[in-house]
């Protein structure tokens, strides 16, 4: 597991408070996990933080995402990542997201350059 795993989850699970039965936190509905994670990892997190789905997102739409990526985990009213690696777009599809945007930031590792919003 990245070192990172620990400190990502606990952010996330408490973030996502209202959608597991872990946390006893506060939401946090403008959120970014201050480290980036695996792929799997990101979807392992994902699992425990949003235990039933939210609304069009599953923890198993992150495996889809490009392996060896990047994830910093958000939530922006709802579920969002960020991403270093871009999706393909049959994958895209497949996600079932809301929104797929490249965005730009002044330290693309800050939060990646690619981002995905579910409602």
């Amino acid at each position: 597991m990245n070192n990172n795993y620990q400190i990502v989850k606990n952010e996330v699970v408490n973030a996502y408070s209202d959608c597991n039965e872990i946390s006893k936190s506060s939401r946090n509905l403008d959120f970014l996990a201050s480290k980036s994670v695996s792929v799997k990892e990101a979807e392992e997190i994902m699992s425990l933080a949003v235990e039933s789905g939210y609304n069009n997102f599953s923890s198993e739409l992150i495996s889809l995402l490009p392996q060896g990526a990047k994830v910093w985990i958000a939530r922006e009213g709802s579920v969002c990542v960020y991403l270093d690696k871009p999706v393909d777009e049959k994958v895209l599809s497949e996600l079932g997201c809301d929104e797929y945007d490249q965005v730009s930031s002044d330290n693309d590792t800050i939060c990646g350059n690619y981002r995905i919003w579910w409602d």
